[in-house]
């Protein structure tokens, strides 16, 4: 069995927020018979990569520099810079997203809002052509004193990209045509909870929303931009007291599981998804280090990667393919500063 390649991000440069011990983008390789990490090489030069998308044999990086906001940077397969890099309006970008014709790429700033910028054959970023904030706050004083958007997502329709937003409790709708934004219309989520991200069911019409502040899952049933709240669960293990700290969201390729991480309590917890979309909790355990702000499911569905901030490691879990549950096995941790952000 050949070794699965990923490609990991890290904080490397200084800023308020997190600490600057990583390597930019550690290109590495996954035994997938014993969960082992290989490094292959790694790429300094890439700033503060706190998400990353791939489009073919291009990589998009969302750059965050805390010195004049975020930038959007294309590389190549070699982690070559492709054209020069794309600042943004809005500082500390946190999410990428691709429109379906692979055009125009959204970019999040969890200090601003989402723009949208054409991408080039070429490779290059034009200048955001859109721009959109959201002008609203939470009951949290400390956390939802604005709007704070966490993550873009194009809907399975390929009709309407959806932005989570944790300051205001809201998921935001906007219509696509051709790449572009439309008007916005909201899907509410509960008071203080701070939605952060979320998938959609392989192919029924649902999602599944993470949030941050209160850690809980929400599952909606709707199409287009009306939806509505049909269930919710708790993601962080039972009798946790603390602040939870949800953080990412993935479906696992089987399609019959879920998985999140929650920061607060260093676990990830993993949720049956029965024929109608339904969930029911299956597994929490520990990510095998602190602060799990990612994770990603390999394309095979037989491990877990999780990323553990500030106990600078990677860890991988193995998960039966076929069913989507995690087996209970763990390989040792793997260290790497600071990451951040994971993908295949």
């Amino acid at each position: 069995m050949l070794p699965t390649r990923l490609f990991i991000g890290s904080v490397n440069a200084p800023n308020p927020f997190f600490r600057a011990e990583g390597e930019g983008v550690s290109v590495c390789e996954l035994d997938e018979a014993t969960g082992t990490f290989a490094r292959v090489s790694a790429h300094p030069h890439v700033e503060n990569a706190m998400w990353m998308m791939r489009t073919g044999d291009t990589f998009l990086v969302a750059s965050e520099r805390h010195t004049g906001g975020g930038e959007i940077r294309v590389f190549d397969a070699a982690f070559q810079r492709i054209g020069d890099p794309r600042q943004t309006p809005g500082s500390a970008i946190c999410h990428l997203a691709l429109s379906p014709g692979g055009e125009t790429v959204y970019a999040v700033s969890y200090l601003g809002g989402v723009t949208a910028h054409v991408l080039g054959a070429d490779g290059s970023i034009a200048a955001a052509h859109r721009e959109i904030t959201y002008a609203c706050s939470g009951p949290n004083r400390e956390r939802q004193e604005a709007s704070h958007p966490h993550q873009a997502v194009v809907a399975p329709d390929g009709g309407h990209l959806f932005v989570c937003d944790l300051g205001c409790d809201k998921v935001w709708v906007h219509s696509l045509d051709g790449g572009t934004l439309g008007p916005t219309a909201a899907i509410d989520a509960p008071a203080g909870s701070g939605p952060r991200h979320l998938v959609f069911h392989p192919t029924l019409p649902r999602f599944y929303l993470l949030s941050e502040l209160d850690g809980a899952v929400r599952v909606y049933e709707g199409q287009g931009a009306d939806w509505k709240l049909v269930a919710s669960h708790t993601a962080p293990p039972p009798n946790f007291s603390g602040t939870p700290g949800g953080a990412a969201i993935r479906l696992h390729p089987s399609g019959r599981t879920l998985a999140v991480s929650v920061r607060g309590s260093d676990t990830l917890a993993v949720f049956d998804i029965d024929a109608r979309g339904d969930l029911a909790s299956a597994a929490n355990f520990s990510s095998g280090g602190k602060t799990p702000r990612d994770f990603d499911f390999t394309p095979s569905g037989r491990w877990l990667v999780a990323l553990n901030q500030d106990s600078d490691n990677a860890v991988a879990f193995r998960f039966d393919a076929d069913t989507g549950l995690p087996t209970g096995q763990a390989a040792a941790p793997f260290v790497i500063g600071c990451p951040v952000c994971v993908i295949f």
